[in-house]
This record gives C-alpha cells, structure tokens and sequence, in this order.
C-alpha cells in the first residue's frame, strides 16, 4: 500500500451499518497503520476500501471489512487533493506517476441519493435538524454520480428511479383490480 487517504462517514444508509452517504476526508493513522499492516502481510497492490470501528467501551479498534474494488466514495480521492481518478488512469495506463499529494482533511463526498434518505430518516427521528444535516454538507465537493459538467449519467440514473416507480404503479394499479 504505497499511499492512500483516510475518511470518516458522517452518515450512511442504512442507518445504523451501510454504505457511507456522507464521508469526509480525515486523519486516522491508527485505521491506516492497521489496513498497510493487513494488505502489506498478504502481499496486496490495488484500490482497497478498509473500514473500522472503534468500540466505545474499551476503545479497541476492530476491522470490519476490506472491499477490494472501486468504493461508491472514490470521488472523495479527487475532492480532498489526492487524484485519485488521475492515478489510476495513469496506473493503468503505465504512465508513471510522481509522489501523490497530501489529502486536505475536512473536504466531503456525498452519495445523494443514499443522503437524502439517511438524512430524512435522522431527522424523522429526531437524531438531528434539517440546519444540522445543511451544515453538514458544507464542504461537499464531490456528489458522486451528480455533475453539472457531465449531466448525462445523472439524467440516466433518474430515469432509471423514475421508470422502476411508475412500473410500480402500474403493478399497484392492476392489483387493485384497474385494467
């Protein structure tokens, strides 16, 4: 593991063990100690997304999972000054590669359509207010599949939502004896 960046989720769907709806770039060397030490001992070169918890009785830190592909968050590698999507063009395409910028701590990735519903669901329950979830986007600098640059993929992504809902409908409606 030559080098890498840290993260923390903010919030993840579903709630309590999911994926990461809202991570953000942060120092963790004790997480980074433990995944170089694990992917060093098997001898593992690649993109690798490690995830641990600390437990909050005795403090121990556990590891939960290794995911060895391409995690939802990589755009958290662009918005925190690593390059990520640059260094692994350039990895895969041969092109040598110079030492990788320092990460900038603080800057988040946001999965939005994972966060509008972690975010709805803390609210609903009274673990946090909507100026709480505003202000915890600031910083967001990366919304994974949203680009104003690129809105193609998003348009395909709502399209998609949208034809899965109405095709609902439709099958709601014919229960309900509509022909």
């Amino acid at each position: 593991c030559k080098r890498s960046n840290g993260r923390r989720k903010i919030r993840q769907w579903p709630l309590d063990y999911g994926v990461g709806s809202l991570n953000q770039a942060a120092h963790v060397p004790a997480t980074m100690a433990m995944n170089r030490l694990l992917l060093g001992h098997v001898g593992y070169h690649g993109i690798a997304s490690c995830e641990t918890k600390r437990n909050p009785r005795d403090g121990q830190l556990y590891l939960i999972e290794v995911n060895v592909r391409i995690p939802a968050n990589f755009g958290l590698a662009d918005a925190c000054g690593v390059d990520g999507s640059w260094r692994l063009y350039a990895t895969l395409a041969g092109i040598p590669l110079g030492p990788q910028p320092e990460q900038v701590d603080g800057r988040k990735c946001m999965i939005p359509f994972r966060e509008a519903r972690a975010s709805w669901q803390r609210i609903r329950r009274h673990e946090a207010s909507v100026g709480a979830v505003l202000r915890s986007w600031r910083g967001t600098r990366d919304f994974g599949v949203l680009s104003v640059r690129d809105p193609m993929p998003t348009v395909a992504l709502v399209g998609r939502y949208l034809g899965k809902t109405l095709a609902g409908q439709g099958r709601l409606g014919r229960g309900l004896g509509a022909k």
